[in-house]
Parts: structure tokens; sequence; C-alpha cells
């Protein structure tokens, strides 16, 4: 399985509420093929990507604190977690 992460936002990141939030994740290694990224804020799932640069824009995010999580599907079925990253949406002042 590739080494995967999430790129952007960075951890601990303050982000604006309303605006849309482009989360963004690698894949490196030479063992195994990324057909899928799926993304995630908790255990609920955001959406996947297919073609690298991997990527997902949420949007019109509430305020609130979030974790972000990736898992990436290789080209034999096998999934592989990422590190949780935790970010907090405030209402702007």
């Amino acid at each position: 399985m590739p080494e995967i992460g999430i790129t952007t936002p960075l951890d601990k990141s303050i982000i604006q509420s309303g605006t849309d939030i482009t989360i963004t994740a690698f894949a490196t290694g030479e063992d195994g093929k990324v057909d899928r990224m799926d993304f995630y804020e908790g255990t609920n799932k955001l959406g996947e990507d297919s073609i690298a640069p991997y990527e997902y824009i949420w949007k019109d995010v509430k305020a609130g604190k979030y974790t972000l999580s990736i898992t990436t599907i290789d080209d034999e079925g096998s999934e592989n977690g990422s590190a949780s990253i935790n970010i907090e949406v405030v209402d702007p002042q």
C-alpha cells in the first residue's frame, strides 16, 4: 500500500464558516496502485476521487470542530487509512 496523508488543510487550521474547504491528499510509494481516495469527516464520507492529484471540495462548511481523514482503496481492493487531522471552522467576527 502507498503512504497517504492530507496535504491541506493543515492540522489545527482555523477556517471561516461559509467557505468551501478544499481537502487535498497524496499517495506515494511503489507498492500498490490507488484506485480511489475516500474523504471523511469523522465517520461521514464526504466524497471520493480516483484521479491524482486527489482532492475533495467540501462546500459551505458550518462553524464547528471537525476531524478529517482519508482512506485509499488499491487495485487489489485493500484499504489503507490516514492519520486524522483536526480543524475548527468559526463564524466571522
